[in-house]
């Protein structure tokens, strides 16, 4: 008698626009998406105390952030990708929300 085990698929799709990706679910990636979660909270109040004393310098702030964030998630140049797409951080920044909730979803199904 043979057990045959079926592999889980440890890939969600994304689709951005036209875009597509693959977010990689093991381990490590899964620790990687929980501390970019974890940080949002923090590094949207500091961008908002720079605010107070220069738009410029955290418009700066937020492109850093959400390229790092997109790159890391999506893999390496995404965030230039999106970003050509879509040339505007604030609706990069919405993607970004609903890309952390989404996957946060999937993973904890």
């Amino acid at each position: 008698m043979a057990i045959k085990i079926q592999l889980e698929e440890l890939i969600i799709p994304v689709t951005i626009g036209e875009l597509k990706f693959e977010v990689d679910t093991s381990d490590t990636s899964i620790k990687t998406l929980r501390k970019k979660a974890f940080q949002m909270e923090a590094k949207i109040k500091e961008i908002e105390k720079i605010a107070e004393t220069s738009e410029e310098e955290a418009e700066k702030e937020v492109e850093l952030y959400l390229q790092d964030s997109f790159d890391a998630l999506l893999g390496e140049g995404a965030f230039e990708k999106i970003y050509k797409q879509t040339p505007a951080l604030k609706s990069l920044a919405k993607y970004f929300i609903k890309l952390i909730e989404g996957l946060e979803k999937e993973i904890n199904n």
